[in-house]
């Protein structure tokens, strides 16, 4: 009995590992095929040609765990847009050193052939045979450069798919993947070189109330213009992100928190003051906003700095809103 046990968990084991394999190989077929069609992996579109393709292959394996990994599917999709650039960039990297190193044989072989027609040679069919590699390497050339050209699209193509894949579909900041890439990068520049980096927080105060009041594409006008007066303000150097819902979050590198209140409380007073068209209700809606800030210090990682910056957010929240609250 303990041995037949023993076998039925390892034949479980190995159809798991099946099962692994077959989710990992359509993930990435999923991805290829939809940057192949020049769209954008979003996690509605990943899941639906992740399945489409899992029933094309019959990995049954999969079909029937489907409503085991229903979830499973997002999480694959969110963890290949965040190494979409990563991946996307090493095609363009692959496709370039083949075209470049065909141009460059091409090339070499068009000075060899240019100097065999400059020897005498009696023989016609070996003056035939290069007559022919002259021919053929012309058509290769051309060939090259055909596919250089093609490469230079598709390049542009795959950095505008690496920026779409940054930003935030709704308001056009960076988006939260963003984020955990270059806030890594900004501590890891400011452990090297001691220059202070500082985070802001900001939430929209009792915007639920401008979704239950007035509506959500009310509140989508809210954020969306909000995030333009956030780009507006801070500086070249700097970088806005939407974090969630109604919160945004502003990377300041160079700055110190108290030059970052300075600007967090100019963010506030600008919004205080815009008034927010609403054309569906005809009215004109008015919206403030709290924000928390807080800057680098030794022994920081990504989430002791964010969570700081939160915490300092949630006092503003707790003290009255409309204000900056610094720690």
């Amino acid at each position: 009995m303990h041995a037949q046990t023993k076998q039925s968990g390892k034949e479980l084991n190995l159809t798991e590992k099946l099962i692994a394999r077959q989710v990992t190989d359509t993930a990435r077929a999923a991805l290829k095929e939809i940057v192949g069609r020049n769209m954008l992996p979003w996690p509605d579109i990943y899941s639906a040609e992740f399945w489409l393709l899992a029933q094309k292959h019959g990995y049954e394996g999969i079909l029937l765990k489907r409503h085991e990994i229903k979830c499973g599917s997002k999480q694959l999709a969110q963890e290949f847009l965040e190494k979409a650039d990563e991946i996307l960039g090493g095609v363009n990297e692959t496709v370039s050193s083949l075209v470049n190193g065909t141009i460059s044989q091409t090339e070499e072989m068009a000075s060899t052939i240019e100097a065999l027609k400059n020897i005498p040679i009696d023989d016609p069919e070996v003056s035939e045979g290069i007559d022919r590699l002259h021919d053929t390497n012309i058509k290769l050339q051309i060939h090259s450069s055909n596919m250089e050209t093609r490469l230079e699209e598709q390049s542009r193509l795959i950095n505008e798919l690496q920026k779409q894949l940054r930003k935030d579909s709704l308001t056009g900041l960076l988006n939260r993947e963003a984020l955990n890439k270059d806030l890594k990068k900004e501590l890891a520049k400011t452990r090297r070189y001691h220059y202070p980096l500082t985070v802001l927080m900001i939430d929209i105060d009792h915007f639920k109330e401008v979704n239950d009041v007035y509506g959500h594409l009310a509140g989508d006008s809210v954020l969306k213009v909000i995030a333009r007066l956030l780009e507006k303000t801070i500086r070249e150097a700097d970088s806005a992100y939407r974090y969630g819902g109604e919160e945004f979050l502003a990377l300041l590198p160079h700055t110190t928190a108290d030059e970052a209140m300075i600007l967090a409380n100019r963010i506030k007073d600008i919004v205080a003051k815009h008034t927010f068209i609403d054309k569906t209700h005809d009215i004109s809606i008015s919206v403030t906003i709290s924000g928390g800030i807080s800057e680098f210090r030794n022994g920081d990682d990504e989430s002791s700095l964010i969570a700081r910056a939160d915490k300092a957010l949630y006092l503003a929240k707790q003290n009255g809103r409309n204000q900056i609250v610094k720690l």
